[in-house]
């Protein structure tokens, strides 16, 4: 019981927060800032929506295999509708669901550059072309993260500090922070139509992976 006062103790001196994923292009409310539904202490719901088309570079490094490491880099063309929906419960825990509708996204080229990593015994360059299209897509992106507390034992040693936590002690950790794609709410037009656009849509390969040495 104790402990559960003091964790109340700690997190009612949160300040109220969101998750805000960034917007771009036209937005509703037209002030870019999101609309508060509910705004209490212990609990506020936000809303934004958004509209926007244009172009951006990107890059992307992953670790397809525990010995290889890939960098893409490339360039797309977008349109984008979005929603997007936060809530905060208890000023502890942010969740933030984005409702995503492209009408069109064009990845027109991609440039793969995978290796082996020289620990591995063995280095190995490759060299791969993609590109990926999507028409009439609507994907669901959910991002989430609570509030920790931390509190050191070096401080121990300082007489004038209190080891007890208090709100002070809080903070958002971006390691925590999770992201996903929602594995139900998706959806593509053309599937809902049962045109087989396999050939064209989605990720297609030009050439490789090419072994350069």
């Amino acid at each position: 019981m104790k402990a559960i006062f003091l964790l109340g103790v700690v997190f009612t001196g949160l300040s109220n927060a969101i998750i805000q994923n960034s917007v771009s292009g036209w937005t509703i409310p037209s002030s870019g800032q999101p609309y508060y539904l509910v705004n209490e202490n212990l609990y506020q719901c936000t809303v934004i929506g958004s509209f926007d088309f244009g172009y951006a570079t990107q890059y992307e490094g992953t670790q397809p295999e525990p010995t290889k490491r890939s960098e893409k880099y490339g360039f797309n063309i977008y349109s984008l509708l979005e929603g997007q929906f936060a809530m905060n419960f208890l000023n502890i825990y942010m969740w933030n669901c984005r409702f995503r509708f492209n009408p069109f996204y064009i990845e027109p080229y991609n440039q793969y550059v995978i290796w082996d990593s020289p620990l591995s015994g063995s280095f190995h360059l490759y060299l791969q072309g993609t590109r990926n299209i999507k028409f009439l897509d609507f994907t669901t992106l959910i991002t989430e993260n609570t509030y920790v507390i931390k509190k050191s034992l070096e401080e121990a040693f300082d007489p004038s500090t209190n080891l007890i936590p208090d709100a002070q002690d809080k903070y958002l950790e971006e390691d925590y922070e999770n992201r996903y794609k929602d594995a139900f709410w998706k959806f593509n037009v053309f599937d809902i139509l049962g045109q087989d656009t396999s050939s064209w849509q989605g990720s297609q390969t030009y050439y490789g992976p090419v072994k350069l040495f």
